[in-house]
């Protein structure tokens, strides 16, 4: 049974929220400056509450400052609820926390992202490759308990085959490219600095501002936000039951 998804960074977001979901993803998945206060957070899991939805929190690559951000939010999550993680760190803070439920974030798998790739029939079983077909990583994966993954819907699509007991989700229709440790909308903006758990300056300028780039030769245009790059595939998503996915994840704007 496919599960349906929706993704937002920011409570705003909700208005677009309808009854097809049956969960919700909040958090940050690129930024650690850009983190839930615990007073969103409390407002997120309010609103599964009252809409009788899951919820998963979702996590940035963190320096160890970001790291102890994330932990002082640990307390503000609902029991059970699963923490998609984008930072191995992240991961050594629950792994042996039967509080929470641990998902590999889409930033951990290794697949080639960039849309100007030529994905003709010579090449596009090399850009298939991932460090998902790698067996070992499924193995060590399903000896840490972590039995779901999360995937781009990348235009050549993936090669690898899930192990027994590993689900997948997919995301769409934006596609995550990159991200940097520099911010071209953060240079743009008052510096954030972290106090206590949290952002003191303003997070507006980074959420609702953005750059496209028109690249030549090719149909897909750069979306640049924040400290990470997009582009928007609105194809029909590759075979879903080869890859065992069974979760569909919206994101109404790009987080």
């Amino acid at each position: 049974m496919m599960e349906h998804v929706f993704y937002i960074s920011e409570l705003d977001s909700l208005k677009y929220f309808n009854k097809m979901f049956s969960r919700l993803y909040f958090g940050a998945e690129f930024c650690e400056y850009l983190l839930p206060s615990r007073n969103d957070l409390q407002k997120a899991k309010n609103f599964c509450e009252r809409n009788k939805i899951k919820f998963s929190f979702i996590t940035p690559p963190c320096t160890d400052v970001g790291i102890k951000a994330v932990e002082n939010l640990f307390s503000a999550l609902p029991k059970n609820s699963e923490i998609i993680f984008n930072d191995y760190g992240v991961f050594n803070l629950i792994k042996n926390n039967s509080n929470f439920i641990p998902v590999l974030g889409r930033l951990l798998v290794s697949v080639k992202r960039d849309p100007r790739i030529n994905f003709n029939q010579k090449f596009k079983k090399y850009f298939q490759l991932s460090n998902l077909n790698n067996k070992d990583f499924q193995r060590f994966l399903l000896k840490q308990k972590i039995f779901r993954l999360e995937l781009d819907n990348v235009l050549q699509g993936y090669s690898f085959k899930p192990l027994k007991d590993i689900s997948t989700s997919l995301y769409y229709p934006y596609v995550y490219i990159t991200v940097s440790r520099k911010c071209l909308m953060g240079n743009c903006s008052k510096v954030m600095r972290f106090s206590d758990s949290e952002t003191t300056q303003n997070k507006s300028f980074c959420r609702e501002n953005l750059a496209i780039a028109e690249l030549k030769d090719s149909k897909y245009p750069i979306i640049i936000k924040g400290n990470s790059q997009f582009y928007q595939n609105n194809s029909k998503p590759f075979n879903l039951s080869r890859y065992k996915i069974n979760r569909l994840v919206f994101m109404p704007k790009i987080p």
